[in-house]
């Protein structure tokens, strides 16, 4: 099957063609993902005019969400399975519009009349497996495109141009002028790839993360080494499928893990310089920042104690702070006893020994912050195997505090 059997033969690319009412172009990574083979999910069009009817009409079909992103130029389509369609209005012929994208992989279009258009060689540089800019300028009037090569390196494993690259490092500094919301979506693109070692080290060594972050470039090199252990330990654990699970904004598990990382051996103080130019949800600041406190008690000889008060500042992330812990190990049965123990620690807060009404009949008090203390302290005796049923706890609970 030809590359044109295969956008026609997609539904909602059949759809807007036939509906469009006037010239339209499948245009970008729809058609270069396509010609590597990968699968294709979003597309986006650009049309000669009627781009916000056309993307209305399309959303009462396909019962999407209409967004207008650019007032009389973008417009999106929301598909419910998460895909997004959008629709741009053509200001020029198309060739022109190609001129004026990122990089030569993603400056090609295709109708069904033209076949596929390619005006700066992107075919030839898609079969060298190199990324390209179409012009430094491009690249200075949307700084974001600087993020963006280092994404599409890591998740189609292509190599970036060297002169290419040179432009990056120039730009890098330019890349907290582009909105939050869109350094965020391509940030966490890139952390969740599956082998995006080698593009993090390029983005420590570019100026990306010193930009974003903050960070030094000695605090870059420790905490990208941590982020290289990690992901050795990944790739011969059979934890993997459970970290590819998204917890908010499309950001994975095991990318919450590796931008947690990213920040660890940082002696700022002031760590909301981490999320100046990023536009994080609430939850994964939470995440980012539990992670962080665990991480600092991870140090010395890992007591059940000292294990239990890890898992405590970890907050929601247990299980993500015991793969950290257990990469950092090398003897199996220490990664194998902080899984263990973070599954076990787990189960007591789910299902305590003696709940909080019962220390208060126990005792004859009311509810306060006083059984809040209690019932910790008897989790954590739980946790550390000093109580094995409810009436042990009882008894404790009678012998110190009456």
């Amino acid at each position: 099957m030809d590359i044109s059997e295969k956008i026609l033969s997609d539904p909602i690319n059949k759809w807007v063609f036939n509906n469009a009412e006037t010239e339209v172009y499948l245009v970008g990574g729809y058609i270069r993902d396509l010609l590597i083979g990968r699968v294709a999910y979003d597309k986006d069009y650009v049309l000669k005019k009627n781009a916000k009817q056309t993307a209305v009409k399309f959303a009462k079909k396909f019962f999407g969400t209409f967004i207008e992103l650019k007032e009389e130029m973008t417009y999106r389509v929301a598909l419910k399975d998460g895909n997004f369609i959008d629709f741009n209005n053509l200001e020029q012929k198309i060739e022109g519009d190609l001129l004026h994208r990122d990089y030569t992989i993603n400056a090609m279009a295709w109708s069904p009349e033209t076949g596929i258009i390619d005006p700066t060689g992107g075919i030839s540089d898609l079969g060298k497996r190199e990324i390209i800019a179409v012009s430094p300028d491009n690249l200075q009037n949307d700084p974001l495109r600087v993020l963006r090569a280092y994404r599409i390196a890591a998740q189609l494993n292509l190599s970036i141009n060297s002169t290419t690259r040179s432009y990056l490092k120039k730009y890098s500094s330019t890349l907290i002028n582009s909105a939050p919301e869109r350094i965020t979506e391509e940030l966490y693109k890139l952390l969740n790839s599956a082998d995006p070692l080698k593009y993090l080290k390029l983005c420590g060594q570019d100026g990306i993360f010193e930009a974003i972050f903050g960070l030094t470039a000695s605090n870059i090199r420790v905490n990208i080494d941590l982020i290289a252990v990690f992901d050795e330990f990944i790739k011969n654990s059979n934890k993997l499928n459970k970290l590819e699970e998204r917890i908010s904004q499309g950001l994975s598990r095991l990318g919450l893990i590796r931008i947690s990382l990213l920040f660890l051996h940082d002696k700022n103080k002031n760590k909301t310089h981490y999320f100046r130019y990023l536009s994080p949800s609430n939850t994964i600041k939470q995440k980012i920042r539990d992670i962080q406190e665990a991480s600092n008690l991870y140090k010395g000889r890992i007591t059940d104690s000292r294990l239990y008060q890890i898992y405590k500042a970890a907050g929601t992330s247990v299980f993500e702070m015991s793969l950290i812990m257990s990469s950092m190990r090398t003897r199996s049965r220490d990664r194998q006893r902080f899984i263990n123990r973070a599954y076990d620690y787990l189960k007591i807060n789910e299902r305590h020994l003696i709940d909080g009404n019962e220390i208060q009949r126990v005792l004859k008090i009311n509810e306060g912050a006083r059984v809040g203390i209690i019932l910790e302290k008897i989790k954590e005796r739980q946790f550390m195997g000093l109580f094995k049923n409810k009436s042990q706890a009882r008894l404790w609970i009678i012998s110190n505090f009456t």
